[in-house]
């Protein structure tokens, strides 16, 4: 999302998806799917990282293969979204 930001001329701080896509809707269509999916991914950034990120056990207690499948599916859908909007643009990946 940022590269797609740099592309039109924008700067991007930060690692919030949901809010990385607020920046992008001033430039882009941005569907709802595509917050669904941002949402999604906010929600492990810190707990996944950090093992004090849980009152009680470990990051790994809480991730099984169902949470891991739809994360990747979520990035999947941004990262293909994000690629086909820079080949709109002109820029090759």
């Amino acid at each position: 999302m940022k590269a797609l930001l740099y592309a039109h001329g924008r700067s991007a701080w930060g690692h919030g998806l949901v809010e990385l896509l607020d920046y992008l809707r001033e430039v882009e269509e941005v569907g709802s799917e595509l917050y669904v999916a941002a949402r999604e991914l906010d929600r492990h950034y810190i707990p996944s990282r950090y093992p004090n990120a849980f009152e009680s056990g470990y990051p790994g207690l809480y991730y099984d293969e169902v949470t891991a499948r739809r994360a990747l599916d979520s990035a999947k859908l941004i990262i293909d979204w994000v690629r086909t909007r820079l080949r709109s643009l002109g820029l090759a990946l």
